[in-house]
């Protein structure tokens, strides 16, 4: 048998084959990258605005539950801010309903209670998502869970790179919606 017969049986890759396949691989990759940045920008900014949404919503059914006022405060802004929540202190016998309890949630870690659960949301539970707008304070009545006083604004959240947006709204019935005001998010509308 012929000895260049040998060689054309022979398995592998030859060097350019290899370059070649490493220089698509680095092409397809560099193109990626921004794709996968913008993926988890709208996934932490998600992430973000739903825990807000949820402890505005355990707010309102801690309300009803305890029969007591709870107050849902934002504090700080940009990339150092928090959300807590703290139900009214219950009253002596035959003595009526104390009315907004605050809680400082920048301060002290025991401050944020409502049904004798820690109720805060921090910034640093949520890397890269600063509050833009921060709400006002809202305050649940403890018989029907509804919004109390003046009406509120709703918070807005953005993404680290201020690309994508969420603003967060409290109607008078306590229900909590979320709207995209930049990027577009599945199951989310737009503003």
């Amino acid at each position: 048998m012929p000895r260049y017969m040998h060689a054309a049986t022979a398995r592998g890759f030859t060097l350019v084959e290899l370059i070649v396949a490493l220089a698509v691989f680095a092409i397809l990759a560099t193109l990626a990258v921004p794709a996968f940045t913008a993926y988890f920008e709208r996934t932490r900014l998600r992430a973000a605005a739903d825990a807000v949404a949820s402890l505005i919503g355990d707010a309102r059914i801690g309300a009803v539950k305890q029969g007591r006022a709870v107050t849902v405060r934002f504090g700080g802004g940009g990339t150092q801010w928090c959300v807590g929540a703290r139900e009214a202190a219950m009253p002596p016998v035959g003595m009526p309903m104390a009315g907004r309890a605050t809680c400082d949630c920048t301060a002290a870690v025991g401050a944020c209670v409502v049904d004798a659960r820690t109720a805060v949301v921090t910034s640093a539970m949520h890397r890269g998502v600063a509050l833009v707008v921060p709400g006002d304070a809202l305050e649940f009545d403890g018989a029907s869970g509804t919004r109390v006083g003046a009406p509120g604004s709703g918070a807005q959240l953005a993404s680290r790179t201020g690309q994508f947006a969420l603003t967060l709204a409290v109607s008078p019935m306590g229900q909590v919606s979320m709207c995209s005001r930049g990027g577009a998010f599945a199951g989310v509308p737009a503003c």
